[in-house]
C-alpha cells in the first residue's frame, strides 16, 4: 500500500489531471468501453447519407416505418422519429403531412 501511495505522490500532477478529466466524461453504459475521449471544437457537422437504388421499395418500407412510428412502435420504425421518416420520404420525392405536426 505504501508503494502505491508513493507512486501516486510522485505523479500527483498527472493523477490530478486524470481525475479532473474523468469528471468531464459521462459514465458509460454497462458493456460499453470508452476507447478515446477527444471532443472536437464546435461547430461539428454530422452528415448521414445513403444511396437508394430501389426508390419504390424504399418508399414502401419508409411508409411502413412511418406507420409504426405513429403507433409508438419505434423499434419497427428503425428507431427513427416521425420527422426523420418524413424527411427521408421528401428526399426521394414524396411529401406527406402528418396530422398534429408541422
Amino acid at each position: 500500500m505504501a508503494a502505491v501511495l508513493g507512486r501516486i505522490r510522485a505523479n500527483r500532477t498527472e493523477v490530478v489531471e486524470v481525475l479532473r478529466r474523468r469528471c468531464e466524461i459521462p459514465a458509460m453504459s454497462a458493456g460499453v468501453r470508452l476507447l478515446a475521449w477527444e471532443p472536437k471544437q464546435p461547430p461539428v457537422a454530422i452528415v448521414t447519407w445513403a444511396v437508394v437504388n430501389d426508390v419504390p421499395q424504399f418508399i414502401r418500407a419508409t411508409l411502413t416505418q412511418l406507420e409504426a412510428a405513429l403507433r409508438g412502435k419505434n423499434w419497427l420504425a428503425a428507431n427513427r422519429s416521425v420527422r426523420e421518416l418524413v424527411e427521408r420520404l421528401e428526399q426521394v420525392g414524396v411529401k406527406v403531412n402528418v396530422e398534429g405536426t408541422r
